[in-house]
């Protein structure tokens, strides 16, 4: 019996130190992929979005093609765990956005729903906008799908391990540029209302 329960515990262990790292080509596709699904709802709906929202910090890069491929202008909330070098129990609005229709016609976008406490606390701040992450992980796709009533629009679903983004890894100040004009090229360079060669760092923390 405690043989078999260190085996359990061990490959517990290594399951929870299992990453998935994402480079840069394939977050281009990823996003694209998005962009894709978030086109078929423009049509199925009848209308655009008023805006793109992008959760600062993992949320920026994405939300800013998305705003881009789609035409539509761009906007920043700042949500987070990490209350100075803190992690707490709930994520907290750092930087929000006054919005009289509760966020209807706002299409929130970030990197991925990974536990949910993020799309929780959008549905707390704005009930009626709309909610797209290039990926999803099961508890927070679980969360959000009964927070929402619907699972959130999204380019991939991931299983639980950790995901390390092109920002988290070396190279990225000067792979940044470049994935913007790949992905320009992929969704035939459709610009909107911020500077289309501003190269843009890692998403601020």
């Amino acid at each position: 019996m405690s043989e078999a329960r260190s085996s359990l515990d061990a490959a517990a262990t290594l399951a929870a130190g299992a990453k998935t790292r994402i480079d840069g080509d394939e977050f281009v596709d990823d996003i694209v992929s998005l962009v894709a699904r978030l086109k078929e709802e423009i049509a199925a709906r009848g209308q655009p979005w008023r805006a793109v929202v992008g959760v600062v910090r993992g949320g920026v890069f994405p939300a800013q093609r998305v705003a881009e491929a789609l035409r539509l202008d761009y906007r920043e909330i700042r949500i987070s765990y990490y209350l100075g070098t803190e992690r707490q129990d709930e994520p907290r609005l750092l930087q929000g956005l006054a919005d009289e229709r509760e966020g209807e016609g706002l299409l929130v976008v970030d990197d991925v729903v990974d536990s949910g406490g993020t799309a929780l606390c959008l549905r707390r701040m704005w009930p009626r906008c709309d909610l797209a992450a290039v990926y999803t992980k099961p508890a927070g796709l679980a969360a959000a799908t009964s927070a929402w009533g619907s699972a959130p629009i999204h380019g991939r679903h991931m299983d639980a391990k950790w995901i390390v983004f092109p920002w988290d890894q070396p190279g990225w100040e000067t792979l940044s540029p470049l994935l913007i004009a790949a992905f320009r090229e992929k969704t035939a360079d459709k610009r909107v209302g911020f500077d289309p060669d501003q190269n843009f760092s890692a998403p601020r923390r």
